[in-house]
């Protein structure tokens, strides 16, 4: 490396750390009486606040027996509560102005609120309402029954590669069943739930001690503790549920495992690898692994693949990418999938030959 080039990146290190050094992100953590968890990070630059709910329940740790609740769960909390009817929490923040969303995580399940800074504590109030009294009716259930199982039917398993990131890698990488399951659910639980099975669940999951509460945005602390205590601190804590062993046996030797897709008319491959422990300094270090080795076009992974043409023959007629590749990271399992898109294998080419491109890319880093 010439003299020049080291300059640059000693400048470029320099004035990075000057600008992590300056950063600092308020934040206030604290916990009411009945176990729910509050986080308050005030950032004035826009006159906006984010109120964001977390439950302690997700696809991966949800019960044996009730395989796709976590997610049920994600429809059921947009069907109404004790005050607001049916779809009402959604008219209530559109029309004000605001987006919102929910999502079904490996371990949680989150819902958030973005909104003019004046209407907080609306807010608050619709989110403490659907913890304390979702509406859940036989009418509901069965509406959201039908709708969560199209959408697993249309956006999986008619879709080419439709499970592939989240359900063929984790089956084949793991033995735990918490962590080799139907993370969408099993259509068969799904459909034979009953009433006192979901209210049950609401019972269990759905309860402040197992819940934290995020704002975020242009809002005075005092005022939002008041609003949180007002509206939170009156919801009686619930028990807390036993938490899932979710530890892998240890791996001793490499696993294949092939699938057959009669919806995919181009191959993809995918390599599995089981994380370091979470917060240790080996699980920071595949961070850098994943920047340095597989990120983008300019990346080892990438330039293997896109150049070592006795392996494979591009074409780049276009503007959509020869290759797709995908990087799904748990506390688990770090997975590299790849999408051979207008990629096209030549005859008599070996898998082996390519796999042994893929671990090359991986090596010296």
């Amino acid at each position: 490396m010439n003299r020049a080039i080291k300059i640059l990146m000693l400048f470029v290190f320099v004035v990075t750390g000057s600008v992590f050094a300056q950063l600092k992100v308020d934040y206030e953590y604290y916990k009411l009486d009945n176990g729910l968890k509050v986080v308050l990070s005030q950032n004035k630059t826009a006159p906006v606040v984010t109120v964001a709910v977390y439950y302690n329940i997700g696809f991966r740790i949800e019960p044996k027996d009730r395989t796709g609740f976590a997610h049920l769960f994600e429809h059921m909390m947009f069907q109404g509560s004790k005050n607001l009817g049916k779809m009402e929490f959604i008219k209530l923040v559109q029309s004000n102005g605001g987006i919102l969303n929910g999502s079904t995580r490996f371990d949680f399940t989150n819902y958030f609120a973005v909104v003019p800074s004046h209407k907080l504590e609306t807010i608050l109030w619709a989110e403490a309402d659907r913890m304390t009294g979702l509406d859940i009716t036989q009418e509901n259930l069965t509406n959201q029954q039908g709708v969560v199982t199209n959408e697993v039917k249309v956006n999986v398993l008619n879709q080419p590669y439709g499970g592939f990131p989240w359900l063929d890698l984790p089956q084949a990488a793991n033995e735990n069943w918490y962590n080799a399951h139907n993370f969408y659910g099993d259509l068969k639980d799904l459909d034979a739930a009953t009433l006192a099975d979901v209210k049950d669940f609401f019972s269990k999951y759905y309860i402040p001690n197992n819940a934290a509460l995020v704002v975020t945005g242009d809002f005075e602390k005092e005022d939002a503790k008041t609003f949180i205590k007002k509206y939170f601190g009156k919801i009686p804590a619930g028990k807390m549920q036993p938490v899932p062993d979710i530890s892998e046996p240890r791996q001793e030797k490499e696993k294949i495992t092939v699938k057959v897709d009669s919806l995919a008319n181009k191959p993809a491959i995918a390599f599995g690898y089981k994380m370091p422990a979470v917060g240790t300094p080996e699980y920071f270090a595949m961070g850098v692994i994943d920047q340095v080795a597989l990120q983008g076009q300019d990346s080892k992974l990438y330039r293997n693949l896109s150049l070592k043409k006795d392996i494979i023959q591009v074409f780049t007629e276009g503007s959509i990418p020869d290759l797709a590749i995908c990087l799904i990271t748990t506390d688990q399992c770090y997975g590299i999938f790849i999408f051979f898109m207008k990629t096209i294998l030549p005859p008599k080419r070996s898998w082996h030959r390519l796999t042994k491109c893929l671990k090359d890319s991986q090596k010296n880093h």
